[in-house]
């Protein structure tokens, strides 16, 4: 497994499987790096981050369509437009960032191992558990739920650092898949239904989304404390 390996030539069409791998592939370049450099900062690239998010923009004019099609028919003229410009952005920003990312990893290749190498290493063994330990602390600092969307939010990128880290590392221990997928649903319902309202969907269609947020909502929180209250027993 190569963290370096971003697969950048498949994103010329911007298709939805490219998107997708693409910011699934930086999420776990970003948690072996922080890893790798705990307790220091992880090394940033600007370009990356900046066509990283470009890419969260397009995935999220996506799911808006999406959801448009299936609870809000009268947003699906809005959620063509967004998408266009979306996808017309994407590439844009992709061909100009290409030549810096790649400079980048290629200078990364050389100053970080490998996670083939870490076995080798006794080094490696209490760096991954000094990080880890420092997750858990913050995730035990969350008091029991409820929480506000911008604290289930912050959860999960902890919860999906923790599980991204542990496809380059050996971790005993890893967040329930169905854990972060949940609350990652509640979290794109969430961000739809704010659209929705900026564009003056009516309260009936409004209504309801927020009735399927709220109950991802509080399913995603309700496993992610069952698993929590589970520590250490």
């Amino acid at each position: 497994m190569n963290p370096f390996a971003l697969k950048l030539r498949r994103l010329q069409k911007a298709s939805p499987k490219a998107v997708y791998t693409f910011r699934q592939r930086v999420k776990r370049l970003r948690a072996y790096l922080e890893v790798y450099t705990f307790p220091a900062a992880p090394p940033v690239e600007p370009a990356l981050d900046a066509l990283y998010r470009s890419a969260g923009r397009l995935r999220r004019a996506r799911l808006n369509l999406q959801y448009a099609q299936k609870w809000a028919p009268a947003l699906i003229k809005a959620a063509k437009k967004r998408l266009r410009k979306r996808k017309k952005a994407f590439q844009s920003q992709y061909r100009e960032l290409k030549p810096a990312i790649r400079k980048t990893l290629h200078d990364w290749k050389k100053r970080f191992p490998l996670p083939s190498t870490f076995e080798e290493q006794p080094f490696w063994q209490g760096q991954v558990e000094a990080w880890l330990q420092s997750v858990r602390a913050r995730l035990e600092a969350f008091p029991a739920p409820p929480y506000s969307p911008d604290q289930a939010h912050e959860l999960r990128r902890l919860l999906r650092s923790w599980e991204k880290a542990a496809e380059c590392y050996p971790f005993s221990e890893v967040p329930p898949p169905k854990l972060t997928r949940a609350l990652g649903r509640a979290r794109d319902i969430f961000l739809f239904l704010q659209w929705a309202e900026k564009k003056g969907l009516d309260p009936k269609h409004l209504a309801q989304i927020q009735s399927r947020y709220e109950k991802w909502h509080a399913k995603a929180l309700s496993s992610w404390w069952t698993w929590r209250s589970g520590w250490g027993s």
